[in-house]
């Protein structure tokens, strides 16, 4: 049963997979066929000669792992403000933009490492600056979330 099912699934994923070839062929015919003199058909029979062999073989079971993340603090917590994809929020108090970064600080800084190098979006108890925030903003605006 199970040698009969991979053959099966074998011959599936190997249509789809000449399904999208011919989508590319067409694709790269339409934008380059005409300057280089070439047509779908001279692709496809070139593809046919590379004897393309879809093969697979059976793994081990995986091992699911939890990866449990630890935030410290809020005193022990970096002060910087991060993207969080583009996260944007209108509350009671105003408005918030991305969200606290999740590190620890390090000795006698307000920022972890990252951030001491490197602060692009700002504190995250500040208001942002008008190119940050327009970014938020931007992304918010077009749906993305």
């Amino acid at each position: 049963m199970a040698l009969e099912l991979n053959y099966y699934l074998k011959k599936a994923i190997e249509n789809i997979f000449d399904k999208e070839v011919k989508k590319l062929f067409t694709l790269i015919t339409d934008k380059y066929g005409e300057k280089y003199d070439f047509n779908i058909e001279d692709l496809l029979e070139f593809y046919e000669t590379c004897q393309l062999k879809i093969s697979y073989k059976e793994s081990s079971k995986l091992v699911n792992k939890t990866h449990t993340i630890t935030v410290p603090d809020d005193k022990n917590r970096c002060c910087a403000r991060v993207w969080s994809h583009g996260f944007y929020e209108k509350t009671d108090k105003g408005e918030d933009f991305g969200t606290r970064c999740q590190r620890n600080k390090i000795d006698n800084t307000d920022y972890c490492k990252q951030h001491n190098k490197n602060l692009v979006h700002g504190r995250y108890d500040t208001k942002p600056d008008k190119i940050v925030k327009g970014f938020y903003m931007k992304v918010n605006d077009q749906g993305h979330f």
